[in-house]
């Protein structure tokens, strides 16, 4: 069969702010489709080190990974995602495509992207899925930035998650007021711990239906307004204590947007997190080397070198310094 006549894949994107649970909910995803259907994923972190792709990697399932770390795929002069989308289709051949844009993507610049591509003929947009944090969402320093608001505009399927976190009296206002949204949405789930309902994968988009655009486009260059940074500690353990204190120092500093590492702990791995400002720790499966990711506010890198060094010093064992 010719590529002009062959069906198109489903492409699916799974969008929200920094920390609001994607990764926990594609992963699920993936493991509720994995005996039906041969799924690739292609994630993208603004940081360097792909703590998020490594994440999914540990999962162990049968699919396909493409990370692209290091910058946001929405911005014109990056390209990778289209090349890495041609790989997939071509080379992969996958039945579904998953991509996980940054969490500070504009996904209005990304479909602006996929449609004006020629790969268009051959993917077929699903419904685009944003998650939603009630806490941040409520939080009118967070609604007045364009990235958040593109998010939530854009969103044919709206994800309230975390809930177990932000409580039902706040889940319940931004239900109600999700209600409102015009146009209306075409689902509104909510959910915690990723349990986003299997069946968001079937769903269609409507005749004649256009993907949403935010009113508040004034443009997004998280390169001039974002600084990522990374560390890779190849051997070596970390002191639990001493990381939970850098980290709970860095619960409330407005420097710092994101910050995500992996490190080995007492000879297991441990995830260690600041997302929607608040610190969580938990154990891992990703099994390789200790990474720290850290997304800052721009001019801020002498303060991510800092952060670093404290990391450094929270090394146990011989290879510590």
């Amino acid at each position: 069969m010719s590529q002009v006549n062959s069906p198109k894949i489903p492409l699916h994107l799974v969008t929200g702010f920094l920390g609001v649970g994607k990764t926990t909910a594609i992963i699920r995803l993936l493991q509720l489709r994995k005996d039906r259907e041969k799924i690739a994923v292609i994630v993208n972190e603004f940081g360097e080190t792909g703590i998020d792709g490594t994440l999914i990697t540990a999962d162990g399932k049968p699919f396909d990974l493409v990370e692209i770390p290091g910058g946001c795929i929405c911005c014109a002069d990056n390209e990778m995602l289209l090349d890495s989308l041609n790989f997939l289709l071509t080379e992969v051949k996958p039945d579904r495509i998953i991509i996980e844009p940054s969490g500070i993507a504009r996904p209005s610049d990304l479909i602006f992207r996929l449609k004006g591509s020629d790969l268009i003929r051959r993917i077929e947009l699903r419904p685009l899925i944003t998650l939603i944090d009630p806490i941040l969402y409520l939080d009118e320093d967070f609604r007045d930035s364009v990235v958040f608001d593109d998010q939530i505009e854009s969103a044919d399927i709206a994800v309230i998650s975390r809930i177990d976190l932000a409580g039902p009296e706040k889940t319940e206002k931004v239900r109600l007021d999700l209600d409102q949204q015009v146009p209306p949405k075409l689902a509104i789930y909510e959910c915690g711990f990723g349990a986003i309902p299997e069946s968001v994968l079937d769903l269609q988009l409507p005749p004649r239906f256009s993907f949403r655009v935010s009113q508040k486009n004034n443009g997004h260059l998280p390169a001039l307004e974002y600084t990522g940074k990374g560390r890779i500690w190849a051997d070596g353990e970390f002191h639990e204590k001493m990381l939970t204190a850098l980290f709970r120092d860095l619960e409330g500093d407005n420097r710092v947007l994101r910050a995500k590492g992996v490190f080995i702990i007492g000879g297991a791995p441990w995830l260690f997190e600041i997302a929607g400002g608040c610190f969580f720790s938990r154990t891992s499966e990703f099994r390789f080397e200790n990474r720290f990711d850290l997304i800052v506010r721009a001019g801020e890198s002498s303060f991510a070198e800092e952060i670093f060094s404290r990391a450094e010093n929270c090394r146990t064992g011989p290879e510590a310094k």
